[in-house]
């Protein structure tokens, strides 16, 4: 999907069963995507049924994002949001699974940098603005449902397959700072929100992904992530018996 579409039947990709009584929808952009390879094993097993609401560069929070590439505020993410939430008020699932890249340029922000958005790239938005934009996202969501709230991972920011490539003999190499992979505003903001919100359930898994001060960009042979700031297919679906361990211990308490 290219970035200046708008998918007006946001959800019509069901996977798993199609008339299960229990329906998981995992909504975000490609950091939300990224989980699916988790999710779908769980699913299967389950019998239940999951339906796919994401957006290359638009955020499942409520805030007009600005996408480098188009040099554009993302109005087109908006919109789409909008049909989400229209969508999610009609089919009322059991479970929410949300998740967000927090490295984005928000519209109308005073950016600091050279001037060529480098560095402001990089910055990702204020706990507050974060805060503000997750919390009107969890209003609009049906009170009927769970939700799961997926921390971003750790961000590379840089081309990891390509770094694998050229130091194979020497993986580590490749690792990269855990304090520069992650945005510090978008993190605290999402920790006061689930304290507040009972619907909530928040897992962070940094600590899985990175144990120490650095993060490796390779395990057990398996590179961790795809490109500069997603988890590989392969990875992301290690995580899922944790994630179906989660998921049933939400469902058995809503």
């Amino acid at each position: 999907m290219s970035f200046d579409e708008v998918e007006p039947k946001a959800g019509r990709c069901v996977y798993g069963r199609p008339n299960a009584d229990t329906t998981v929808v995992l909504m975000g952009d490609s950091h939300a995507a990224q989980w699916f390879a988790a999710l779908e094993p769980i699913v299967t097993e389950r019998g239940w049924r999951i339906v796919p609401m994401t957006k290359s560069a638009c955020p499942a929070v409520s805030m007009t994002v600005r996408v480098p590439l188009v040099g554009r505020e993302y109005v087109e993410c908006d919109r789409w949001r909008q049909t989400v939430f229209e969508r999610l008020s009609m089919m009322k699932p059991a479970l929410i699974v949300l998740a967000s890249s927090h490295w984005y340029q928000v519209a109308g922000a005073d950016l600091k940098g050279s001037g060529d958005g480098s560095a402001s790239r990089f910055a990702g938005p204020t706990s507050a603005v974060w805060q503000r934009s997750l919390q009107m996202t969890l209003d609009r969501l049906p009170q009927s449902s769970a939700i799961l709230l997926l921390a971003d991972t750790p961000n590379p920011h840089f081309d990891v397959p390509t770094c694998l490539f050229e130091h194979v003999d020497d993986v580590a190499r490749c690792a990269f700072r855990r304090d520069s992979a992650l945005a510090d505003g978008p993190r605290r903001a999402e920790v006061d929100v689930a304290q507040r919100d009972l619907r909530l359930t928040y897992l962070d898994l940094t600590d899985r992904i990175c144990a120490g001060p650095t993060c490796p960009a390779a395990r057990g042979g398996l590179a961790m992530f795809s490109d500069a700031g997603h988890l590989s297919v392969h990875y992301a679906a290690t995580f899922s018996p944790l994630l179906r361990a989660v998921l049933d211990s939400m469902l058995a308490r809503h």
